[in-house]
């Protein structure tokens, strides 16, 4: 699916049962993403680990945003619940927002 990362952003912290928990939500669009009661684009989220972030090179700021190209699996979830996880994410084209917005 190719979509447009707009943010990156990182989590750090110990939680409640003093585990320290890591991640990163990625904020994207993509025309293939659809709500009924949307009219354009949905801003989607995704949450990664910190290091599938890292190994995608999401955590650098020249390549965000940008357009990519995201390859999704379904797992279960602790719950048993099915999720998507990001298995593969290919840089396409960095994106200049400033270009379009000054």
């Amino acid at each position: 699916m190719k979509v447009l990362v707009l943010g990156v952003r990182f989590y750090d912290f110990v939680g409640k049962e003093g585990k320290k928990i890591e991640f990163a939500k990625v904020h994207y669009v993509s025309p293939d993403v659809e709500d009924r009661n949307t009219v354009g684009l949905v801003v989607s989220e995704l949450n990664v680990s910190l290091e599938t972030a890292k190994k995608f090179n999401l955590d650098k700021f020249d390549n965000v945003p940008a357009f990519y190209e995201f390859t999704f699996e379904t797992i279960l979830d602790y719950k048993g619940l099915p999720k998507a996880q990001l298995t593969e994410c290919k840089l396409l084209q960095n994106f200049d927002v400033n270009k379009i917005l000054k």
